[in-house]
């Protein structure tokens, strides 16, 4: 994850960045960082979850840090991996599988929609589950289907897939 930030009023180019990261659900620390410019790549994060970065500037002579400044965001989670569709149990109905993305997941909403009349139902599916049955579909219809991972305020899509009833 790329940080950025705004150097203080009294910058001076003596100046070092102490960037502290914390896992926001349980504080735990996870990694310190010093750097010299006002930015920061922190990596080896886990996908999907909300970290809480404390930026701290340190005097010239290492010897005093400042109050820090707080930055939140979460990484986005994995995508679903190898989603299907199949309407092999019914004309009106559309299963849906997928495989667990790798990190954090919240919930997953799964949306179906109807090609021809743009109709559309969503499911929110929790994250233990990688499956979902549509059902009161219109047989000999195409569906498109699009499976969203969400972890905390972050989310992304899969590409979407079609299928007939």
């Amino acid at each position: 994850m790329s940080l950025n930030w705004t150097q203080p009023d009294e910058y001076q180019s003596s100046y070092t960045y102490r960037v502290q990261t914390n896992v926001t659900s349980s504080s735990t620390l996870i990694n310190n960082t010093i750097v010299s410019s006002a930015s920061a790549a922190i990596g080896i994060l886990t996908a999907g979850e909300t970290y809480t970065f404390l930026i701290y500037t340190i005097s010239a002579c290492n010897c005093t840090e400042s109050d820090p400044v707080s930055i939140a965001d979460c990484t986005l989670p994995g995508q679903a991996v190898g989603a299907a569709a199949s309407s092999n149990t019914s004309v009106n109905s559309l299963f849906v599988s997928w495989t667990a993305p790798q990190g954090k997941v919240s919930n997953y909403n799964v949306t179906i929609t109807e090609y021809v009349n743009n109709t559309m139902q969503t499911g929110t599916i929790q994250p233990n589950m990688t499956q979902v049955n549509f059902t009161g579909l219109l047989p000999g219809r195409v569906y498109n289907v699009t499976i969203v991972t969400v972890s905390s305020s972050c989310s992304l899509a899969a590409p979407w897939l079609s299928q007939a009833t």
